[in-house]
């Protein structure tokens, strides 16, 4: 069972491990000379685009096992830990907070939604057995459709 302290830690790893990144490509911009919007405006497309991949990933299985929404806390955690790096991120990029908001409420109510189908399925199909492969499926073609259209969904960060 994933609880919020889970979800908080592995937001925590993502936000640590792009941010790890961010640092590094910012230094090898700076010292070649290079133009450091653009390690920003690329932080800030992957760290939405893997949060977005990891929450609807588990966001169906949380709604098969959890059926109550209490068991939204883990994604709220997933999604939230690294906001303060989303932040200074979008202060390096120059991107209007209306653009970042727009972003984190899209990732929220994708969660939400993730986690809706999940929470359905296990309504509607209460006597099928196996319904964790079955949430975990529907997690995996959400996944695969938030990465198949991502040109689409990643907001313009920089107008």
């Amino acid at each position: 069972m994933i609880n919020a302290r889970f979800g908080g830690w592995l937001g925590l790893a993502i936000g640590t491990v792009v941010a790890v990144w961010w640092l590094a490509a910012v230094r090898f911009a700076l010292q070649n000379g290079f133009e450091t919007t653009t390690p920003s405006v690329e932080l800030l497309e992957t760290l939405w685009l893997t949060r977005m991949l990891v929450i609807v990933l588990l966001a169906p299985v949380l709604g098969l096992r959890q059926p109550s929404w209490t068991g939204c806390q883990p994604i709220l955690c997933m999604a939230w830990m690294s906001l303060p790096l989303v932040v200074v991120g979008a202060a390096a990029a120059g991107a209007t907070w209306q653009r970042v908001l727009l972003a984190e409420l899209a990732l929220l109510a994708a969660a939400g939604l993730a986690y809706a189908a999940g929470w359905a399925l296990r309504h509607a199909s209460a006597l099928i057995p196996g319904q964790d492969s079955a949430g975990f499926a529907l997690g995996a073609s959400l996944a695969a459709l938030a990465w198949a259209n991502r040109a689409v969904l990643l907001p313009g960060w920089v107008a």
